[in-house]
C-alpha cells in the first residue's frame, strides 16, 4: 500500500535530504527519461514510476521545482459533487477563453480529468484550500492551492514521493540534444558536470522543460510585440527543448501567443503577487482613476494596460485585505516596499504623492468603489460575487502594474495521450511532453491557475503513456 507523504517538515531538511543528494546522484539505465523536475516533469517521473518504469529525471537548474516552485500554486479542478459547477462548464470557459485556437480534444482532458489528479495529490499527502472567487477568466470558483503552502507544497510532495518510488534526479544536467534512432527517440545528449553524456532511454523520452518566457530572442521572433517587457520566469524558460524537438520533425503552434501578468517594472525585485485575488484590489490609471473591472481574463488587462500611454498601471489595496494574503505574499511585498517595487502609506493622500498621482481622483475612485461593493453593482462589469471588500483601512499599499512576460502559451504539438506530433500530425514515437512546454491546450490564451493544472494533469499523462508497454 501506497505511503502517504506529508508536507510538514523543515525547508532546510527537506533541502539537504532531497537536493544536495540528488545533485550528485548516479544514474542507471533508464526505461523513462524526463527532462525537467517542476510540476510537469515530477508529476509524469512519479506516474512512470507507479507504472514499474525506471525512471531517471533531468533537471537543468541546480535546484528541482522551476517555476512551479516559486509560483501561486494555484490549481483549477471541479468535484464531481459540485452543485455549483462541472467539468463540462470547465471545459467551455477554457474553449471560451482560448477561442478557435484551443484544441477542444486537449481542453476536455484538462477539464475532466484534472479531479482525478487532485485526488491523487491528495492521496499523497496533499491538502487543498478552495478559493471562494472566480480568479481570472474562470466564471466560478475552481481554483485552489495547498494549505499552507504555493506552488511548492507541489514539488516537496512529489519530490518525496519520487525518492520514495526510487525515481533518480540529476540537477545541472543540461539537455542538449535528442538522439533519434530509425525514427523513435532512444535517448539524449546532455551536459552534467561538464562532460557531454549520452544517455538512453528503452521506452521513451518526456520533455517537461517549461516554455520559452525568458528567451528574449524566441519571443522576439515569435511574438515581437512583447519582446520589450520584462519576465518573471526563471531564465531556465529558455525554450531549448522546443528547439531540439523541432530538430527532430516535432510541430509547433500557437508560437505567437503570450500571456502576461501583472508584475513589476524591469528590474524589479518584487514578482507582483498581489494580483492573485481581484477581489481584493482596484487597478487605477496615472489619472487615479479605474479603467478596466479587475476581474476580466488576464488576456483583457494586459490588451488595456499595454494600451495606456505609460503601459503602467497601479494595484491598489488597503490593510484588511493585505492581512489576508499568505505569510509568504506578505513577507516579500513588505521587502518590496524597500526596493521601491511597492509602495505603503498610512494616508491616501501620500500614497498618492509617492505614485505621482492626484490624490482628489484616487480618493474619489476608492469612495465610489466602495459604494459599488455596498450596492453589489459595478458599473465596469466586476461580478458580483467580487465585490466583497471595501478599501478604507490604513495603511494603504500600491504595486506597480506592469505587464510582465509569464507564460507562453504556444509550443509543441500533442495529442490527448501528450505525444509529440510531427509536421503531418503523425505521433513522434517515444517523444512525450505535458506542461508549458507544448501548445494548443489554451488556445489563444488561458484561465488563471490552468498553468499549474496543465502541468500536473498532462505530466501524468504524459508518465502514464510514455510508461506503458
Amino acid at each position: 500500500m501506497r505511503r502517504r507523504q506529508t508536507l510538514f517538515f523543515p525547508a532546510l531538511l527537506f533541502a539537504q535530504s532531497c537536493l544536495g543528494t540528488w545533485a550528485k546522484a548516479s544514474f542507471r539505465a533508464p526505461d523513462v527519461i524526463v527532462i525537467g523536475a517542476g510540476a510537469a516533469g515530477l508529476a509524469a517521473a512519479c506516474t512512470a514510476a507507479e507504472n514499474g518504469a525506471k525512471v531517471l529525471v533531468l533537471e537543468k537548474n541546480k535546484e528541482i521545482g522551476g517555476n512551479t516552485w516559486i509560483g501561486g500554486g494555484y490549481f483549477n479542478f471541479v468535484s464531481p459533487e459540485d452543485q455549483t459547477d462541472s467539468p463540462q462548464n470547465f471545459y467551455l470557459d477554457i474553449i471560451e477563453e482560448g477561442g478557435s485556437s484551443a484544441d477542444p480534444a486537449l481542453a476536455k482532458v484538462l477539464a475532466f480529468e484534472s479531479y482525478e489528479v487532485m485526488l491523487w495529490l491528495k492521496s499523497l499527502g496533499m491538502n487543498f484550500v478552495k478559493s471562494s472567487v472566480a480568479s481570472f477568466g474562470n466564471s466560478r470558483p475552481r481554483s485552489a492551492r495547498p494549505s499552507g503552502y504555493e506552488g511548492d507544497g507541489y514539488i516537496r510532495t512529489l519530490s518525496l514521493y519520487a525518492r520514495q518510488l526510487g525515481v533518480e534526479i540529476i540537477t545541472a544536467a543540461d539537455v542538449i540534444k535528442l538522439i533519434t534512432r530509425k525514427g523513435s527517440i532512444c535517448g539524449v545528449q546532455a551536459l552534467i558536470e561538464g562532460k557531454l553524456t549520452e544517455i538512453s532511454a528503452s521506452k521513451s523520452v518526456i520533455l517537461a522543460s517549461g516554455g520559452f518566457a525568458s528567451n528574449e530572442k524566441m519571443i522576439r521572433q515569435y511574438a515581437s510585440e512583447f519582446a520589450d517587457l520584462p519576465s518573471i520566469s526563471l531564465k531556465s524558460a529558455d525554450g531549448k527543448m522546443i528547439e531540439a524537438a523541432q530538430d527532430i520533425g516535432a510541430a509547433v503552434t500557437l508560437m505567437d501567443k503570450v500571456f502576461c501578468m501583472v508584475g513589476t517594472r524591469r528590474g524589479g525585485q518584487f514578482r507582483g503577487r498581489l494580483h492573485g485575488d481581484n477581489a481584493r484590489y482596484i487597478l487605477v490609471d496615472h489619472r487615479g482613476k479605474r479603467f478596466i473591472r479587475e476581474d476580466a481574463g488576464m488576456t483583457e488587462i494586459q490588451d488595456k494596460i499595454l494600451s495606456l500611454p505609460e503601459k503602467e498601471a497601479f494595484l491598489i489595496t488597503d490593510d484588511d485585505n493585505f492581512r489576508s494574503y499568505s505569510p509568504t505574499i506578505q513577507r516579500d511585498s513588505i521587502r518590496a516596499v524597500e526596493t521601491g517595487d511597492i509602495v505603503c502609506s498610512l494616508t491616501l493622500e501620500n500614497l498618492a504623492k509617492q505614485l505621482n498621482i492626484s490624490a482628489h481622483e484616487l480618493k474619489k475612485t476608492i469612495d465610489e468603489y466602495n459604494g459599488f461593493v455596498r450596492q453589489k453593482y459595478d458599473p465596469l462589469g466586476k461580478a458580483k460575487g467580487q465585490l466583497l471588500h471595501e478599501l478604507r483601512t490604513a495603511p494603504y499599499w500600491a504595486a506597480f502594474a506592469v505587464m510582465n512576460v509569464c507564460y507562453t502559451v504556444g509550443g509543441l504539438r500533442i495529442n490527448n495521450r501528450a505525444q509529440v506530433l510531427g509536421k503531418q500530425g503523425e505521433p513522434i514515437r517515444g517523444l512525450y511532453a505535458g506542461g508549458e512546454i507544448t501548445g494548443g491546450v489554451h488556445g489563444q490564451s488561458r484561465l488563471s491557475g490552468n498553468g499549474l493544472t496543465d502541468a500536473l494533469v498532462f505530466g501524468r499523462k504524459a508518465g502514464k503513456t510514455a510508461s506503458s508497454p
